[in-house]
């Protein structure tokens, strides 16, 4: 018996160390595959940004780029068993009939006769900053010599339907606007229901319903309120929407006023009965880059649609003087020791670039982009996540003005957000990933307009900042917390505050350690509504206590509440001689009553936070006889690549 169960004790070890030689090399198997994708992703990232803003042919016009994108990734992992050079090949031929992909770089462009400039048929790119191939405002591209896109001539990238209803009807109530927003796929831009008071006598106020989250292809309701004054010259409800690219509809707006804590029907528009004429009479359209139209949902009810305007095709003279004189055929690195190879200035006969692309090939290829279906483009498919980084990190590279002079390794950011990619799971993840792989170029206004990305707009009932390396409450806003202002936080769900706030910092951008800080309080107390966090926190008697914290406070409520700007004096004396004056709160009238003793003042402090507008800012030139110059915002003249 012994010696059978020694026999069987030693088969089992056997079969155990077999089995677990065999899992290591099915997982070594897999991220070997995995790192191949991963090569063939960056290949094919290098590529896409080349082609897409460097290469001249009448190929790349109207071309669906941001699906190409979702596009090729998507192909590169269903094709995984063929060369990275066979696959890139294979994608970009249709577009580029004279590239070349070699590993050996001498054999790139040895045989291609380069180009002379002529002014009148050849045709190159030009770019003040990314145009998206289009001349719009304060971003131009063109391929030189060719017809191009032309927006409206308007810097403003958003669009509004507005109505005004009977002020001395509501004014002094407390009212409610909710209304239903759509947004498409292809959607990039941030929507919004207002309501706009003008008090007599003072500047026009706003409470808005931007930053609450939209779904594409889905219906969801915005809600915004607000206590009215007893005075009031005019009330509007607003329907507006800032919009980069795609687009999206409202509907069944409804104002409700508040009676015995009870909020009853006051407005209602579902468009069903509202004609053109009418939309245009009433609601007043604002649209300079964008189209208005009234239109039928996929349930046939009447709603308003906002579409971003594609411009007309025109043709027009060159941005800048400057031309690619260094060299008319480029030669990039690409990774996995690739180089590809196409010429960056071509010729035109015929009213055509040549040499030509097959146009069979590149029919189908534009078809197979048209037919992917919508519902794809979720964050859940690893090829969107793929596709966004791509998108993002070609912009960046070829014209983000700080790129050059940033201390990162960007080619290994790229590699660090696709390797990621394999692992995010949700939207917080995929944000995080965008965000760490941006985050070394510091620029505070970088945000991401992916709505689908936009955090709910749910908060704790408290505020919270970074002070003295200490995590402390600032405002309470709801007793239930049995939080205290001064309360330092000193474990969230058990993680000590000094490393939960490093990690939260690592998801915002910020140019300063104050400007990240200040971000991170956003990016912290926000969240989806009824998350909870549990708090070991320290009172000023030093109390220990652990508390549950939910996510219940509106954006409305929380910004009422918390807003420092909102709660600042218009104006005062501090001491003899000497004021203090908030350009955001005070208004232009307010502020004439002033300047007598303003001229006689020893000092003036102008607080420039929130939004001033621009009539109290004119109180500065009261202050000198000479003409005062604001900065110079330049855009860079881009015609090379990598920002070279």
């Amino acid at each position: 018996m012994k010696l059978e169960l020694s026999i069987v004790c030693i088969s089992a070890i056997i079969i155990a160390g077999m089995f677990i030689a065999a899992t290591n090399k099915e997982k070594t198997n897999t991220l070997d595959a995995q790192s191949k994708l991963e090569e063939a992703l960056f290949s094919f990232a290098k590529t896409y940004g080349y082609i897409r803003y460097f290469y001249p042919g009448d190929e790349v016009a109207d071309f669906e780029w941001d699906r190409f994108a979702w596009y090729g990734s998507d192909i590169i992992m269903r094709t995984s068993n063929l060369s990275i050079d066979d696959q890139i090949r294979s994608l970009f031929s249709p577009i580029v009939a004279s590239l070349q992909i070699e590993g050996d770089i001498r054999k790139i462009g040895s045989t291609y006769h380069h180009q002379a400039i002529n002014k009148t048929n050849t045709v190159y790119w030009q770019h003040l900053g990314d145009g998206k191939e289009r001349i719009g405002y304060p971003y131009m591209s063109m391929r030189v010599n060719r017809p191009v896109r032309k927006l409206p001539e308007s810097p403003n990238d958003f669009a509004s339907i507005r109505k005004i209803i009977n002020e001395k009807k509501y004014q002094g109530q407390k009212v409610k606007l909710t209304g239903k927003i759509k947004v498409n796929t292809s959607f990039i831009g941030r929507p919004s229901l207002i309501i706009s008071v003008k008090e007599f006598g003072k500047d026009r106020k706003t409470f808005s319903t931007e930053g609450q989250t939209v779904t594409s292809g889905k219906w969801v309701t915005h809600e915004v309120m607000t206590q009215l004054p007893d005075s009031i010259e005019q009330i509007a409800l607003i329907c507006q929407s800032v919009t980069q690219t795609g687009a999206l509809s409202f509907d069944d707006l409804l104002l409700e006023t508040e009676n015995d804590g009870k909020w009853e029907q006051a407005e209602f528009v579902d468009f069903e009965t509202v004609e053109t004429e009418e939309l245009v009479n009433e609601w007043r359209p604002f649209a300079p880059n964008q189209d208005i139209t009234l239109q039928k949902d996929e349930t046939n009810n009447s709603v308003v649609s906002f579409s971003r305007t594609l411009g007309i095709l025109t043709s027009l003279p060159p941005l800048f003087d400057d031309y690619p004189v260094q060299a008319s055929f480029l030669v990039k690195s690409i990774g996995s020791g690739l180089h590809i190879g196409f010429p960056t200035v071509m010729q035109q006969s015929n009213n055509r670039t040549i040499p030509c692309a097959d146009t069979s090939r590149l029919n189908t290829l534009r078809k197979s982009l048209s037919d992917i279906r919508d519902d794809k483009f979720g964050v859940s498919n690893l090829s969107t996540r793929i596709a966004n980084i791509i998108i993002l990190w070609n912009r960046l590279q070829h014209f983000h003005p700080d790129n050059p002079f940033s201390t990162e390794d960007w080619e290994s950011e790229l590699k660090k957000a696709i390797k990621k990619s394999f692992t995010d799971r949700t939207l917080d993840d995929h944000r995080s990933t965008l965000t760490k792989m941006t985050r070394g170029l510091k620029d505070s206004h970088m945000t991401f307009y992916i709505t689908a990305l936009q955090r709910p707009p749910f908060y704790f009932p408290f505020k919270w900042e970074w002070v003295e390396n200490k995590l402390v409450v600032t405002k309470v806003i709801s007793s239930e917390t049995n939080l205290k202002v001064g309360d330092i936080i000193e474990k969230v769900n058990g993680i000590p505050a000094y490393q939960y706030w490093a990690e939260i910092k690592s998801n915002v951008i910020g140019a300063t350690e104050a400007r990240q800080n200040f971000k991170a309080i956003e990016e912290s107390l926000s969240g989806e509504k009824d998350s909870k966090i549990q708090l070991q926190t320290l009172s000023a008697d030093g109390k220990k206590s652990t508390i549950d914290v939910t996510r219940t406070i509106s954006e409305f409520v929380f910004n009422k509440n918390t807003d420092q700007i909102n709660n600042l004096e218009k104006y005062q004396q501090i001491k003899p001689g000497y004021f203090y004056v908030c350009l955001s709160q005070i208004t232009w009238d307010d502020l004439k009553t002033h300047l007598e003793e303003l001229s006689k003042a020893k000092g003036i402090i102008f607080d420039l936070r929130g939004y001033p507008s621009w009539k109290t800012i004119e109180i500065v030139s009261h202050f000198s006889k000479d003409s005062i110059k604001a900065m110079t915002y330049l855009t860079q003249k881009v015609i090379y690549q990598d920002n070279s």
